[in-house]
């Protein structure tokens, strides 16, 4: 199954997820640092800081339109309770799996004729991709 996103779309997709693979990253030695860190990182992103939604779980980083969707991850779904209690070995796994989804993001970036526009004089940026549910966080 496939789900179309469009380039913006899945560049603020990557934006979160480089955002949670940088605070996991910096909050190894401290996981109980990580979700304050990403709950101040989702604020100085967000375009009106006073409507930042509180962050429970890594999914409340990615759009909507993830969100909305019937799929579930182990990703979309963690919680700072269970990631405190996953442990190190499993915390560095869920951070290869963001950090190679990003590299498939940019795989994807990268392959303009992969990419559909709907409509002549469309944004670069409003072009489509069938995106794998299994390639999304």
């Amino acid at each position: 199954m496939r789900v179309l996103l469009t380039k913006n779309q899945l560049s603020d997709l990557a934006a979160a997820l480089k955002v949670i693979l940088e605070k996991g990253e910096q909050s190894r030695l401290s996981p109980q640092d990580f979700f304050g860190q990403l709950r101040s990182a989702a604020a100085a992103m967000a375009r009106d800081p006073s409507q930042v939604r509180t962050v429970g779980n890594l999914g409340d980083l990615m759009g909507e339109y993830i969100q909305d969707l019937p799929y579930r991850s182990q990703i979309l779904g963690l919680g700072e309770a269970e990631w405190l209690a996953m442990g190190p070995s499993a915390q560095r796994e869920i951070l290869d799996t963001v950090e190679a989804k990003l590299r498939l993001y940019a795989e994807y970036d990268a392959s303009s004729q992969l990419w559909v526009s709907f409509g002549e004089g469309a944004a670069p940026g409003d072009s489509y991709f069938p995106v794998p549910l299994e390639a999304l966080p």
